[in-house]
């Protein structure tokens, strides 16, 4: 088996990758089968572990062989019966309770079970109906009838798997940041129908490392993160379903991105989940690790997006258009520092994002799901606050200098320079290199060193971590520009 860009191929190059799992489905695993196609992740259940009925976990001890007649009283008038029928007339079959519906009438009786054949309704032979027919007269009923069914045994696997699939997973009624609720039109099944069909279109995967057992659990979290599909696959099998599961996500994310940047006003840079810490104290300027607690830091998963000008982050994915305008959190990437500390396994893929604020540094360290990804969030972030520099061009504070208000400016390409408004004069002026050393208090005081020259004490308006923050990106693409 290769990883072939963002498609699992067998060797022959043809056919996508699938092999045997186990499903989490109603507080139960299940053998079955899973396989990756493109940006999909298909599930079926194997045959064998329903053809003992009262063996399934779901199904009851013991179902009556003969015929029954069960009484259905409604909650509510307007209420349905909480089943759904298959077969019929034209299909050549009985009409069959194909699922029953948790807390609905059907459900209270506690009588009917998938695969009952319904014979009878209110006394009204039913055998002979179409399946519409049968639709129609069940949707009739005011608020009580009284079914006659028997229980198909040979059925009941077939209808059993597929309640459990349809249970199982997710579909999207509207299609990422679609204009006026378009509808999406992604296939929802496969030609085989006994395979389950899951979108992976921007989906969190995450794995657990819990050793326990030789299996090993992936739960793969919809873009909402109101639903799963928990996988329990062999240990030496895990690293490849999860990478497998990663590319097929990277390759909806490069698509999603593409889409993004003809609805939003501003361009799209790059877009994806990361694990954000809780432990703050990791995210300090000297070390990841504070060395004041050995507990592990809780993991948040977090959306997060990179534009042009604000890293901005979510706890679900912004799916619609105005969700975008209404981050959780949005930085400021000219007032960003990333640091990369990533020598030791505990380490290993973490991303600390310093930001200046008027409060001070607030500190966001982040895990990467992978190396790849890891790598990329980096240079982008880097490369990003760069870009953010170069078009913010200059930055200036309000500030006092030797008791005159005057106003502290910073250029990309010349520099420091500091200006009496009142009289619209430059006082004075210096290139980056002038600069020998910068220092500020955390809260008001930022002193500057220019060789040649004494020290100098600005007090300023806001909180100088921001100047601090801005003057270090500046510096660092003056160096890019000279680099070139």
């Amino acid at each position: 088996m290769t990883l072939s860009g963002n498609m699992i191929e067998d060797v022959n190059g043809q056919e996508p990758f699938r092999g045997p799992v186990e499903v989490f489905i109603k507080s139960h695993w299940y053998a079955g089968e899973a396989a990756i196609e493109k940006t999909l992740l298909g599930i079926s259940l194997t045959d064998e572990q329903f053809e003992d009925v009262n063996g399934s976990p779901d199904a009851p001890q013991h179902i009556p062989e003969g015929k029954r007649r069960v009484e259905i009283i409604k909650k509510e008038p307007g209420q349905g019966l909480g089943i759904s029928i298959k077969g019929g007339k034209e299909n050549r079959m009985p009409i069959l309770i194909s699922k029953i519906f948790e807390g609905l009438a059907a459900e209270a009786t506690k009588k009917l079970f998938v695969g009952d054949a319904i014979l009878m309704v209110d006394g009204t032979d039913v055998k002979s109906l179409t399946h519409d027919e049968a639709v129609q007269m069940l949707k009739t009923i005011n608020t009580k009838v009284v079914l006659e069914v028997k229980h198909v045994k040979e059925v009941t696997p077939y209808f059993q798997k597929a309640a459990l699939l349809s249970d199982l997973g997710w579909s999207h009624d509207v299609a990422f940041l679609a204009p006026n609720g378009k509808s999406d039109t992604l296939k929802k099944m496969s030609p085989n129908s006994e395979m389950k069909w899951i979108p992976l279109q921007l989906c969190h995967v995450q794995r657990d490392t819990g050793l326990d057992t030789d299996l090993k659990k992936l739960e793969i979290h919809s873009p909402n993160r109101k639903k799963s599909v928990v996988l329990r696959v062999p240990s030496d099998k895990v690293e490849f379903w999860k990478m497998a599961l990663l590319s097929a996500v990277e390759m909806s994310i490069q698509e999603s991105t593409l889409k993004a940047n003809f609805a939003l006003p501003s361009r799209l840079i790059k877009m994806g989940w990361l694990c954000q810490e809780h432990d703050k104290s990791a995210c300090s300027e000297n070390s990841f690790d504070s060395g004041m607690s050995s507990d592990t830091p809780s993991l948040v998963p977090t959306f997060v997006a990179l534009n042009e000008e604000r890293l901005m982050f979510w706890d679900h994915v912004p799916w619609a258009l105005e969700e975008w305008s209404n981050p959780k959190e949005s930085l400021k990437l000219v007032q960003i520092r990333v640091l990369c500390k990533d020598n030791n396994a505990k380490e290993k893929n973490k991303i600390c994002i310093r930001y200046g604020t008027e409060g001070g540094v607030i500190c966001h360290t982040f895990s990467a799901q992978s190396r790849p990804d890891y790598s990329s969030w980096l240079s982008s972030l880097i490369q990003g606050s760069l870009y953010a520099s170069k078009c913010l061009e200059s930055y200036t504070v309000d500030c006092e200098w030797k008791s005159l208000k005057c106003v502290l400016k910073l250029h990309v390409d010349k520099g420091f320079s500091l200006v009496d408004p009142v009289k619209n004069h430059t006082l004075w002026s210096f290139p980056f290199h002038a600069l020998i050393a910068s220092n500020d208090d955390g809260a008001k005081l930022l002193w500057l060193q220019f060789r040649g020259r004494e020290e100098d004490e600005f007090m300023l308006w806001t909180n100088p971590k921001i100047f601090v923050f801005i003057l270090h990106n500046f510096l660092s693409t003056k160096l890019q520009l000279l680099g070139k």
